[in-house]
């Protein structure tokens, strides 16, 4: 065994701390855990974070005893294999079960250092991953390569709390369009449009004839100019997109509804 399974932990207790603080979506403290045969078995009553990355790594998960005079045992799952239940006050955890369980070493506050993990990881993984190899990721303690480690399905977030929404993109809820009949106004229009903001994603530049079958041009003002369309989120964006389209000599400007 190398000395790697002795060193110190990085992982700590979330505590009094607030779960803003670490790569979660929410606190799952006092949730009730459901094994795969979706009986209760227990509560999670501590979470386990990465103390560098700020990653959540494991639930501190307290089983329930018949008897009440026997200290309960706490053991670790890693996040990876936790899932939501279509009851909000419970986590499911399909891979839980009594073999399971008793494989598991007990849990200690201070003392899941790399040898601890590493049992935890060939416990979860099974049979069935340990034949193909798929349940390691060729550490067979975890050492300096942490990355690696932590890799693993068993530590993916997504699986409980969802992909991480790419950030959506904004609704546009209209269209302003100025007509210009100088080529050089609509460009210094759209640097100006540029420098108070507006992405060149949302800024549409086209000669009138171009814009007529698209956009509705109306058949009076359609000419040799240029048209510079803008998709605006709100009314605010709307009056702003208006004032740089006048101060740079728009001839007309109309909104048209997304």
């Amino acid at each position: 065994m190398t000395n790697a399974t002795y060193k110190h932990t990085r992982l700590e207790k979330l505590g009094t701390k607030d779960i803003s603080e670490i790569d979660a979506e929410y606190d799952l403290r006092d949730f009730k855990v459901l094994d795969g045969h979706e009986k209760e078995v227990g509560r999670v009553i501590e979470l386990l974070y990465d103390v560098q990355s700020k990653k959540l790594r494991y639930l501190v998960i307290e089983l329930h005893s018949d008897n009440t005079d026997e200290n309960l045992r706490q053991i670790l799952a890693p996040i990876g294999t936790v899932e939501e239940h279509k009851d909000e006050n419970y986590l499911f955890i399909p891979a839980l079960n009594s073999d399971l369980i008793n494989a598991l070493p007990d849990y200690e506050a201070g003392h899941v250092n790399p040898g601890v993990e590493n049992m935890v990881r060939l416990a979860y993984a099974g049979e069935d991953l340990l034949a193909d190899g798929a349940g390691l990721t060729g550490n067979t303690v975890l050492d300096d390569n942490e990355e690696d480690f932590y890799s693993h399905l068993h530590f993916d977030l997504n699986k409980l709390f969802g992909k991480k929404k790419e950030e959506e993109p904004p609704l546009y809820i209209n269209t302003i369009c100025g007509i210009f009949d100088d080529g050089l106004e609509a460009e210094n229009a759209i640097n100006d449009l540029i420098k108070e903001g507006f992405s060149q994603d949302v800024i549409e530049l086209s000669s009138s004839n171009q814009a007529d079958d698209n956009i509705g041009l109306d058949e009076s003002i359609n000419g040799g100019g240029s048209v510079i369309c803008v998709k605006i989120k709100n009314t605010e964006e709307a009056f702003k997109v208006s004032e740089l389209m006048n101060i740079n000599g728009s001839v007309s400007i109309y909104e048209s509804q997304e």
